[in-house]
């Protein structure tokens, strides 16, 4: 069961020295972050994919701040030098020019998953799923873990200022999908978006507004089937901040 979680940002790069001075280059960055989820939502292993482009001509000094550990460059065998915890790189652009590098990402991730079974009413483990003969619910539960305290100043209505502690997450949204083999027949569910593949097999799409007032930090969600010769499909959730207004 994988899992990818997405941020996103531009211009997160620095540059600085004598070569950027004369340079007129434009820098922008992605790093997406993939984790591997187990069966019940465990993260197994998570990195994070950097994505650096630059566009003018010049010379520039990228200081990218980025998780160093097992950092490895995607486009070339040459490797990137680190600085106090920055990828550090000087790159001569005539045009475009692209870097990519991978990490492990070693943050609490911005999502928590967790994922339930049942089997004929019963509550099992993923493995004892394998092989059987039933009706498996499949239940999931994906919280946004940004939530940090914060003082909020808001007008109460009545042309007061009132001043309180809240829970501020960042706003994300996402979705998650799986396909379900043909062996799952009779698929329900009160939340998803269900499609067939044109192969027998049955899509199934849960979208997702992790923050308040719009949503809520935490999404419940699941489907159920008749299922023979059992099995876990794979399912992928990808989320992403965004500006709530």
């Amino acid at each position: 069961r994988g899992a990818v979680f997405a941020r996103r940002a531009s211009s997160l790069v620095q540059a600085g020295g004598p070569a950027h001075a004369a340079a007129k280059i434009r820098k922008s960055k992605h790093g997406p972050v993939k984790a591997q989820l187990s069966a019940n939502g465990t993260v197994e292993d998570a990195r994070v994919y950097e994505q650096i482009a630059l566009q003018g001509n010049g010379t520039v000094t990228i200081k990218n701040p980025v998780s160093t550990k097992t950092l490895r460059n995607l486009y070339g065998f040459r490797g990137f030098e680190v600085k106090d915890g920055n990828m550090v790189s000087t790159q001569t652009v005539d045009g475009d020019k692209r870097l990519r590098a991978v990490s492990d990402y070693g943050k609490v991730l911005p999502l928590k998953v967790a994922v339930t079974y049942k089997l004929d009413g019963k509550t099992v483990d993923a493995r004892d799923v394998v092989g059987k003969s039933g009706r498996l619910e499949v239940h999931y539960t994906v919280t946004n873990v940004t939530g940090k305290d914060q003082q909020v100043t808001y007008d109460d209505g009545t042309g007061k200022k009132v001043t309180e502690t809240q829970k501020v997450d960042i706003p994300m949204i996402g979705s998650l999908t799986t396909v379900l083999p043909s062996g799952f027949t009779d698929v329900r569910s009160g939340e998803a978006n269900i499609a067939g593949d044109g192969r027998g097999q049955t899509k199934m799409s849960f979208t997702m507004t992790l923050f308040g007032p719009v949503g809520s930090p935490t999404s419940e969600f699941g489907y159920s089937a008749a299922i023979k010769d059992g099995m876990i499909p794979d399912a992928v959730i990808s989320a992403r901040p965004v500006r709530p207004l």
